[in-house]
């Protein structure tokens, strides 16, 4: 985050991806444009998307049960479900954190010298983050060792779009794009959400079935208009007269209180982040998931994970800018503006230009942001008392662009209560990854720590991606 001495690395966390999406009051952006806002609020920190590969195998841990509600640990009648962190995401491309900035003074400052040559033309942004704070799980029974489970979930999901100009503009200025028209609006969308969760399961033969219900209670939700997403700036080869152009809206919910671009800077008034969900706010999904058992050894499962996920925002608004804007001479310094320059001075020529960028503001009764469905199938087979090998792949279908991704793991016992694993994986947007897994199981207690990619975990800011999980449960 930037602040009063300069900027340091952001975390990964819901409300410091929405300070770098906004920057408000920082003294280093004092004089940043309203682009320099259209390009944080997309791509101000690399963002994730969640797959839980590794998870998915990880039969023994009670976190299965979130990929695959069918699932209950074997032979165990009581869950008590204790806190557990999830977070998975990547920037697609080569493109990783420490391309945004370099070391001067003392001062984390942006430089995308290095970025703009990593970028594709279009370039994507996703991230998955889910904190399980809590739940329960008893078996009842009977025939068929019916099972019932109870959860809460803390989750948020943030998908975005942009173009390579985008930052080039901000960086090099307009002058590399003389007698071009460039299209420079990023897409966004993001939001949070609570989600209680009810789950039952039974077994038939030889196979289990699973479904769970979640009531889903909305936090707070940004998301660009897919009817109104354009701004483009044209400079013209013989004159240079600078064009600017914006058909662009953004939705907000419990997030913006108004946006200010006088001056050319721009300014967000963001509205306190809601820490509670509120009812109003509130939509339905559902898990479905299946477990085939051929013998002992091994093993098959399928789900499908939010179905007809969304949520409704019933307290909306609506920012709206339309408008052009032809100044003959004019040049963007990118650079000075991005990292606040003193002194600069566009003689008088700013309030016309933030009658460009003026936003409109309506209020809406009706919002709907969409949950990504994810779908896994795959299978355990268990080569000897200690070793088990594991295999999945996964699919999501995200706003802006569908992923597909696959692995294939083996897991050792040293001893009877602890298990390390390594998972080679593949996947379409970032590439071949390695991953670890360790997992404990003293008595009732159980814990496993696993990522996808131990190359993010190792160095976060010089990789694409990051992924992350992390569990406790009690077993009886």
């Amino acid at each position: 985050m930037c602040g009063e001495n300069g900027c340091s690395n952001p975390t990964i966390s819901p409300v410091s991806s929405y300070n770098l999406l906004f920057l408000t009051q920082t003294s280093l952006f004092v004089k940043n444009n309203l682009l320099s806002f259209f390009f944080f609020l997309a791509a101000g920190t690399p963002l994730w998307a969640q797959q839980d590969l590794l998870l998915s195998h990880l039969p023994d841990q009670w976190q299965f049960n979130q990929v695959n509600p069918a699932a209950f640990p074997t032979e165990k009648r009581f869950v008590l479900a204790l806190p557990g962190l999830g977070l998975d995401g990547g920037h697609s491309g080569t493109a990783t954190l420490s391309d945004f900035y370099k070391r001067e003074n003392d001062r984390n400052l942006l430089d995308f010298t290095g970025l703009i040559d990593r970028l594709e033309s279009f370039n994507y942004l996703s991230y998955r983050q889910s904190i399980e704070t809590a739940g329960l799980g008893f078996r009842l029974g009977g025939k068929g060792k019916t099972a019932l489970t109870l959860g809460h979930a803390i989750r948020f999901q943030a998908d975005a779009f942009y173009l390579r100009e985008l930052p080039e503009l901000l960086w090099t200025g307009n002058a590399a794009f003389i007698g071009q028209t460039i299209e420079i609006a990023p897409r966004v969308a993001a939001f949070d959400w609570h989600e209680l969760q009810l789950g039952i399961s039974s077994t038939l033969g030889p196979v289990r079935l699973g479904v769970k219900v979640k009531r889903l209670m909305g936090v707070s939700a940004l998301q660009t208009d897919p009817k109104a997403q354009s701004a483009t700036v044209y400079t013209d080869p013989d004159i240079y007269q600078l064009s600017l152009n914006t058909d662009f809206g953004v939705y907000s919910a419990g997030i913006i209180s108004a946006i200010d671009t006088a001056g050319l800077g721009f300014r967000v008034l963001a509205n306190e982040f809601q820490n509670q969900p509120q009812r109003t706010n509130g939509g339905w999904s559902t898990d479905w998931g299946v477990q085939l058992k051929v013998n002992e050894r091994l093993q098959f499962f399928a789900s499908a994970l939010d179905m007809r996920a969304s949520i409704r925002w019933k307290e909306a608004d609506y920012y709206y800018s339309r408008g052009n804007y032809d100044y003959e001479g004019a040049v963007l310094p990118g650079t000075d503006l991005i990292n606040g320059v003193e002194g600069l001075d566009f003689n008088g020529k700013l309030d016309t230009l933030n009658d460009v960028f003026g936003f409109r503001r309506f209020s809406l009764d009706d919002l709907k942001s969409t949950v990504s469905g994810r779908y896994f199938l795959g299978g355990h087979y268990q080569f000897s008392e200690r070793w088990r090998l594991a295999a999945s792949f996964f699919h999501e279908s995200r706003l802006y662009q569908s992923i597909s991704a696959g692995g294939v793991s083996a897991h050792f016992r040293p001893l009877k209560w602890i298990e390390v694993g390594a998972l080679f994986s593949f996947n379409d947007a970032t590439g071949n990854k390695l991953g670890a897994q360790l997992s404990l199981q003293p008595g009732f207690a159980r814990f496993f720590l696993a990522t996808d990619d131990v190359a993010g975990i190792i160095a976060p800011f010089h990789t694409s991606r990051v992924q992350l999980r992390t569990g406790m449960a009690l077993v009886f």
